[in-house]
């Protein structure tokens, strides 16, 4: 369809603008009052992901934005101020905003660490309003439970990159050992507020320099996450060794990425990171200590740990 509309730029630059800067903000504003259908349909886990909302009885999306608005001191009006000026953030505008703090600053760790602390109120809108991470890894839980012969509840979990720690919170609030990691920053002090808001006390390991991953025990955890990590620290490799020890035998690394580094550079996208996640000795080392556990087509970023 698109390929057909580019033949007639007036009309697909039409579309684009209205796509852009119509139908997503309203899509978002949607959002505010109901719940997604891709939340809804979730039949087997929605009413557990609505029981990790402050406020269960509104939509997802109303309570993470009261989330925000509590914890950065901001009103309405101040973020429709915000969303007016950089986008809405479901929107592409507001992404390239936040690709924008990156630009020529990914050069050394202090000015990659100075972009992600200016980057953090705008980083945190994109990853509480432009979506939600819950929906993907739910349809994964029934099989490593049943896998490892464990309930949920009786996992350890580390999420690390955690972000706004989605996954996470959904651990913790099915009654499982959670530990935090990510980059110390107000991004990483409001994830870490939302979890002593539910009464939550996950185990915190801050991040200080982003080309120093923190010692993480031996053989602790039944599950690793790592949501859009790998393409963002400077050596990948270094922190799949990290995750392979921390893992215990047969636990499992989730890795959104599939194992694979199709990600184009810009923003925090790092060069090194791709260049060392393509080359064969990252390859060789998933390989060796990983067995990659496709369910299905789409459901494929599992990997256990096998060595």
């Amino acid at each position: 369809m698109r390929k057909h509309l580019k033949k007639f730029p007036l009309v697909y630059n039409s579309a684009r603008y209205a796509y852009r800067h119509c139908f997503l903000p309203l899509a978002y504003v949607k959002t505010l009052v109901t719940d997604s259908p891709s939340l809804e349909t979730e039949f087997e886990w929605h009413q557990i992901l609505k029981a990790t909302q402050i406020d269960s009885s509104t939509a997802l999306f109303r309570d993470r934005q009261r989330e925000i608005k509590h914890f950065f001191g901001k009103s309405n009006g101040s973020l429709l101020a915000y969303f007016l000026k950089y986008g809405f953030p479901n929107t592409p505008r507001f992404k390239e905003h936040l690709i924008d703090f990156f630009e020529e600053r990914t050069g050394s760790e202090a000015e990659l660490k100075k972009a992600y602390e200016d980057s953090a109120f705008h980083y945190t809108l994109r990853l509480m309003l432009g979506y939600q991470r819950y929906t993907g890894i739910t349809p994964y839980l029934t099989f490593v439970s049943s896998d490892l012969d464990k309930p949920l509840e009786q996992f350890s979990i580390l999420d690390y990159g955690c972000g706004a720690s989605d996954m996470g919170l959904l651990f913790s609030s099915l009654g499982a050992q959670v530990a935090l990691a990510d980059l110390d920053d107000r991004k990483f002090d409001f994830a870490r507020w939302r979890f002593t808001q539910r009464g939550f006390n996950p185990t915190i390991f801050k991040i200080t320099d982003p080309k120093v991953y923190p010692s993480l025990p031996q053989a602790e955890y039944d599950l690793i996450i790592a949501t859009e990590v790998f393409e963002h620290v400077p050596n990948p490799l270094a922190l799949l060794k990290n995750f392979a020890t921390a893992l215990k035998p047969g636990g499992f690394l989730f890795d959104s990425m599939a194992g694979k580094f199709e990600r184009e550079l810009g923003g925090d996208h790092l060069e090194q990171a791709i260049e060392i996640g393509n080359s064969d000795l990252y390859r060789q080392y998933y390989d060796a200590h990983f067995t990659h556990v496709v369910l299905k087509e789409g459901l494929d970023c599992l990997f256990r740990k096998t060595n």
